[in-house]
């Protein structure tokens, strides 16, 4: 896990709530930070997907074997449902924009 790539995210998301209160802030920090830890997390586990594939094979006694999801698909299918619920908590925080938000204007380009 690189700490500079987490730190990278945490800042681009931070920015986005700048104009926040202070007190406001502080209860959503954590949330920030996590998000940005499962950012750059799941850019990992799509690079391990990439690498050895979403299935893998198991062998479970003498005859029966077959194919599974891979550790990292399952751990990558689990942590994209919590990034998004981070995303939407976050989205919501964020002042009502005429138009898409800063958060929906950063995470599409």
């Amino acid at each position: 896990m690189n700490e500079r790539q987490i730190k990278t995210e945490y800042t681009k998301l931070s920015k986005l709530y700048a104009d926040m209160p202070v007190e406001q802030r502080k209860l959503y920090d954590g949330l920030i930070h996590n998000t940005a830890f499962m950012a750059v997390e799941l850019k990992e586990l799509q690079s391990q997907i990439a690498k050895n594939g979403a299935v893998e094979s198991y062998t479970n006694g003498e005859n029966q074997g077959g194919l599974k999801p891979s550790a990292a698909l399952s751990a990558y299918n689990q942590l994209v449902k919590n990034y998004q619920a981070a995303i939407k908590t976050l989205d919501k925080a964020l002042p009502t924009p005429s138009g898409p938000s800063k958060l929906e204007k950063l995470l599409n380009g």
